[in-house]
């Protein structure tokens, strides 16, 4: 009787001890997001988020025919206008396009949460799930894609989903997970192509784990998806070779070294603040702690679909990583960073399992000390960077607004360009250069100014205003001062990331 009480109380004990951590977790989680909400309304963007806005003002039908031009499929840009038409009815002159699709960029996040509660808290509780929450917002690069107008945060839902989907249909094979697999993953396709070689790697992992179980059935059954997930994306093959080939002839991504190896890990382990030794500290420690765990909770567990969801998690990210590396090395580079946000998820998931995994709680608890101090290093320097980029907006904006409509703009970058153009309407000049053909095609006052020679004329005959980027600001000037090109007004701006020199340029 005595024994029996003992393990009621034990058992208590544990499971308030799991809900005192989980709230704990989920507490800070949602903190971020609060965080996050001020920037949501903030009216920055930078060059690629420029795409991402111009290409949602246009008709589902005009979307898809501009991406196929462009490196990405169209799925998220229908959704991105998808949310933004109900939200313009609603907030009409009330709510920026920028601020709706930043809103855009954080629904997938609440979708993760509803994910968390459903099947994580179900399958691995609730310290597990508090845990994830707060992985997959707090940790390193996380929180830039709350707010970033771009298809990451929508990919890493649809990746996390799939990875969780796949979990349920090695421990169950319903029909409507498998459905959702399918679904998902084509959807995830039609997102973002590095997304999509994620989608492949769940199916690798579910083939192979279903080979160990010996279950021919469910072979087929997964042949079939991936047949269904083929065939459903035959429409858009014709625009993607057309894609890949305009890829293979001219790219901007840098080549990539044995060192881009390490850049992975770096890019999803290292805290983005300034205080970069302890930064690099916390980085390998959790490096070592989560191989760690992962080895101990492989060799630990005994069943096939714990082993999956430890090994799965970690291999959709590694193989989204090789394939980029592979492909690279065949052709060109065409693999960044980045391009492994959609399978972090996934990743985090199963780190936060790995980790709670240990017989031992109170040590598993002492495990997440240096992801706590990550968290709290890489939100902080996230805070600051917004908060200085909110504040230089408030200037920026103020230039802006004093341009006068007749003004023409004079850009040396590209970037600065398209950015300034999306707010102003006035004729938009690169100096030196053409703007890529897309740009010109969203932004029809983007023009390219080759001529330079002819720079006088038009500054005798127009209102211009140079936007100068990087030092080479400097000798322009000074080349045109020699050519009887005077400037005045010179001030400083930070529009998101880039930072410009402003000169009123006039004629003696």
């Amino acid at each position: 009787m005595k024994t029996k009480i003992k393990e009621i109380l034990c058992k208590e004990q544990n499971s308030l001890t799991e809900n005192i951590t989980a709230g704990f977790f989920i507490a800070l989680s949602l903190l971020v997001m609060i965080i996050c909400v001020k920037y949501i309304i903030a009216d920055d963007i930078w060059y690629d988020e420029v795409f991402s806005l111009k290409f949602a003002e246009n008709s589902y039908a005009q979307i898809a025919s501009l991406t196929a031009s462009d490196v990405h499929p169209p799925f998220y840009y229908w959704y991105l206008k998808a949310f933004q038409t109900p939200g313009s009815f609603l907030f009409a002159g009330k709510v920026s396009p920028i601020v709706l699709a930043k809103a855009a960029s954080a629904a997938p996040f609440v979708g993760l949460w509803i994910y968390a509660f459903l099947f994580v808290r179900k399958r691995m509780g609730v310290t597990v799930m508090g845990v994830f929450l707060f992985f997959v917002t707090a940790m390193p690069q996380m929180a830039n894609y709350i707010v970033e107008i771009r298809m990451y945060s929508l990919a890493l839902f649809f990746i996390t989903a799939v990875f969780l989907h796949s979990y349920e249909i090695v421990l169950e094979n319903k029909m409507c997970h498998w459905a959702a697999l399918i679904i998902y993953g084509i959807l995830t396709a039609y997102t973002q192509y590095y997304a999509c070689v994620a989608v492949i790697a769940v199916y690798v992992a579910l083939f192979c784990c279903f080979l160990f179980m010996k279950e021919k059935k469910r072979i087929m059954r997964l042949l079939a998806c991936a047949l269904v997930s083929v065939l459903a994306y035959l429409p858009w093959m014709p625009s993607f070779i057309n894609q890949l080939k305009s890829v293979s002839e001219s790219y901007w991504i840098p080549p990539l070294t044995f060192r881009s190896i390490f850049g992975c890990l770096k890019y999803i382990f290292l805290p983005t603040s300034y205080d970069t030794t302890r930064n690099y500290i916390l980085a390998v420690i959790m490096i070592v702690l989560v191989t760690v765990t992962f080895f101990y909770g492989v060799w630990k567990e005994k069943s096939i679909q714990k082993r999956y969801l430890l090994i799965c998690g970690f291999f959709i990210p590694a193989f989204t990583a090789f394939t980029g590396f592979v492909f690279s090395a065949l052709n060109r580079p065409i693999f960044i960073y980045r391009y492994l946000i959609p399978g972090i998820g996934a990743m985090w998931l199963s780190a936060a399992y790995g980790l709670i995994s240990f017989k031992r709680e109170r040590l598993a608890l002492l495990l997440l000390i240096p992801f706590l101090l990550a968290g709290h290093s890489g939100v902080k320097g996230f805070y600051a960077e917004e908060n200085k980029k909110l504040e230089a907006m408030q200037e920026t904006e103020s230039f802006l607004k004093s341009v006068p409509e007749d003004a023409v703009i004079l850009c040396n970058f590209n970037h600065v360009q398209a950015v300034t153009a999306y707010y102003l309407e006035n004729e938009n000049l690169l100096y030196g250069s053409e703007p890529e053909a897309l740009i010109q095609k969203l932004l029809p006052n983007c023009k390219g100014f080759t001529d330079t020679d002819k720079l006088k004329e038009i500054v005798e005959k127009e209102n211009v205003y140079f936007l100068g980027s990087f030092d080479v600001r400097e000798e322009l000037v000074e080349e045109w001062k020699q050519d009887g090109i005077t400037y005045t007004g010179e001030q400083s701006c930070l529009l998101e990331r880039y930072w410009f020199n402003v000169y009123h340029l006039s004629v003696k």
